[in-house]
């Protein structure tokens, strides 16, 4: 499924520059294997390493981020291009983007995982709680332009990895 899914994606002509998986499902030891595989099939060189830096936050989310960085440690990353850090997972959802910028690190390259768009009450996702539209104007305020600018903060994707 997944190798007909990237190969659908592929063919249709848009540039794939990395993998990433819902819920980082990608990150699961056998479904790795195939995405490695595909990743050479189709030359994508690029994949999401969700490994957040733990901090404060809440239980159930910190614990969720320590599977998931248990996950990231078992994982065979060599061969792959992924970002240096990875920001956004403990706060899903409810992303601060001003007050993620303002604590990235000085160097190096950070995803932030944020979950922009328009609330729908007839999405099953409704009941997660995400803060869709907030994220949305948190990315589009002409203020975050500035502080990106203040920062020196340079907006790649991951074909510039």
């Amino acid at each position: 499924e997944l190798g007909a899914q990237v190969k659908r994606v592929v063919d249709s002509g848009l540039r794939v520059t990395h993998f990433d998986g819902h819920q980082h499902v990608h990150i699961l030891p056998d479904v790795l294997a195939i995405v490695r595989e595909l990743g050479v099939r189709y030359g994508i060189h690029a994949v999401r390493r969700p490994a957040e830096p733990l901090r404060l936050g809440a239980p159930v989310r910190m614990a969720q981020l320590m599977a998931l960085r248990r996950f990231c440690e078992l994982c065979d990353w060599s061969g792959w291009r992924t970002t240096d850090a990875f920001v956004g997972f403990l706060s899903g959802g409810t992303l601060d983007v001003a007050a993620a910028l303002r604590c990235l690190p000085d160097e190096g390259t950070t995803e932030l995982m944020c979950h922009p768009g328009e609330p729908d009450p007839d999405s099953p996702y409704a009941r997660w709680g995400y803060a869709w539209a907030r994220e949305l104007n948190g990315l589009t305020n002409p203020a975050i332009r500035t502080l990106l600018e203040l920062r020196r903060i340079e907006l790649v994707d991951f074909g510039a990895l």
